[in-house]
């Protein structure tokens, strides 16, 4: 009602606070680690949120055995969207899109990850880049539920972009890029897929950046 609507505008609060941890224990092995204690302050159906309760975003490690070839195993982003798997450190706007993680609700996972083993490379010069990976999924009653199986495969019209786990939101004019990517998930009955564009380009004194995505789910 308009009491609920009230207080929500005169709220003052923290949306995040997330302590990253990561490192590299061998010469081909490393981890990364990933909390969030949201919405610090915000007071919502009349009680006021000083005690968030801390959170788990990411917790994984990957064993490199080349830029063609490596296995990360851990909580992590499931390779659907390029929006899906951008850090939020680089979002161009504030946050994700309004439907970035609607795989989420169907197959239990949380914000768009879930716990499992993927494989990923970039070849042809970084310019073609793949990821597959079996994941947990939904778990309920059923005694024969199927793991949760994903692929991504993206590539590069323009200037390849830096090998890594997480897409940027925007170069800020550094680099041209225009990405062209596709993408399944599937988990016994339940199917989605994905097709979505990136631009990152400078143009005169400024940059060009837009993404679009269109998903089936």
């Amino acid at each position: 009602g308009a009491s609920t609507k009230s207080a929500n505008l005169a709220n003052l609060f923290i949306r995040r606070i997330r302590l990253l941890f990561g490192g590299q224990v061998a010469k081909n092995v490393s981890f990364f680690i990933e909390t969030d204690a949201p919405n610090l302050g915000r007071t919502l159906g009349g009680d006021k949120n000083i005690s968030p309760g801390v959170v788990v975003q990411d917790a994984y490690g990957e064993f490199r055995f080349s830029d063609a070839f490596a296995l990360d195993a851990g909580l992590m982003f499931v390779p659907f969207s390029r929006n899906s798997i951008q850090s939020a450190a680089t979002l161009l706007p504030i946050d994700y899109g309004a439907y970035t993680f609607s795989t989420s609700a169907p197959t239990e996972s949380t914000i768009g990850r879930d716990t499992g083993v993927q494989a990923k490379g970039y070849v042809l010069g970084n310019r073609l880049e793949y990821r597959v990976g079996a994941f947990q999924g939904a778990r309920d009653a059923r005694s024969h539920r199927s793991f949760r199986y994903t692929g991504r495969v993206q590539v590069q019209l323009l200037d390849p972009e830096p090998a890594g786990f997480f897409y940027s939101g925007t170069y800020l004019g550094a680099r041209k890029v225009a990405a062209v990517g596709a993408a399944f998930d599937t988990q016994d009955e339940y199917r989605a897929f994905d097709v979505d564009a990136f631009i990152d380009c400078p143009f005169r004194p400024g940059v060009v950046t837009a993404q679009a995505a269109y998903q089936a789910i």
